[in-house]
């Protein structure tokens, strides 16, 4: 398994947009960081709390798998005999935790750089923080198994517009209830499952209320249930050899 993720690492590293991606998320923190109104650690890791974010890490990761099936080059480690787990896992963490990582980094640097401003809120901020890196590591690893799923580039249009489903979820069960606008605004008071599947809710969540037992089990819980569906959807097209 470490040759396989050292060749895809490598081939990643050749991509252009590979760096174009990398380059515009570390971009969109430091500037977060840089020309926020109130350049403090707390309010740094509040603006953090943003689904473009989600969206740019799981396009990346997309892009990243896409890239080897519109390639083909994926077809060389199922010819060269690699049990279908063995590369589901290799390709989760090759591409999905190495972005996750990645990104976490740049908060991590972006972070400091608001503390040097001002240390205000860093108690509030660095729990939250953390949590965002889980739902960072979610977030691309879900994307790399979806793609896994539907094999092609097009799936970085499928990743965008599975969390704008999330929104017209909401919408919709908003108007059914009668509070679509204070649902839209707040994020609170959907169903709690949503807060382990929808990011934007479990953001809203976060923000509003006290760190606690229940928010780290919404948070780890949504990686867990996202992984595990996904894992084995993959997992079954791989072993069913339904490469088309």
């Amino acid at each position: 398994m470490t040759r396989l993720m050292k060749c895809e690492i490598n081939r990643n590293k050749k991509l252009h947009g590979a760096w174009y991606f990398f380059a515009g998320i570390g971009l969109f923190i430091f500037l977060t960081a840089f020309l926020s109104d109130e350049r403090s650690s707390g309010d740094f890791t509040a603006s953090m709390y943003n689904t473009t974010y989600v969206i740019i890490a799981m396009m990346f990761a997309a892009y990243l798998t896409g890239h080897g099936y519109s390639q083909r080059t994926n077809m060389y480690e199922i010819m060269i005999g690699n049990r279908p787990m063995k590369i589901i896992v290799s390709k989760c963490i090759s591409i999905g935790v190495v972005i996750a990582l990645l990104i976490a980094a740049l908060a991590a640097t972006g972070f400091g750089v608001s503390c040097a401003f001002s240390t205000k809120g860093f108690d509030y901020a660095v729990p939250r923080l953390l949590l965002f890196m889980v739902i960072m590591l979610r977030a691309s690893i879900t994307a790399v198994l979806m793609t896994m799923c539907f094999r092609s580039m097009a799936s970085m249009a499928f990743v965008y517009f599975r969390l704008m489903a999330e929104v017209f979820f909401v919408m919709i069960y908003g108007a059914i209830k009668g509070n679509m606008n204070e649902l839209l605004n707040t994020g609170l008071g959907v169903p709690k499952v949503l807060y382990y599947l929808f990011y934007a809710n479990q953001f809203e969540y976060i923000l509003a209320k006290d760190v606690s037992t229940q928010m780290i089990m919404y948070v780890f819980g949504g990686l867990i249930i996202s992984v595990l569906l996904w894992g084995s959807v993959v997992y079954y097209l791989y072993k069913k050899k339904d490469f088309k």
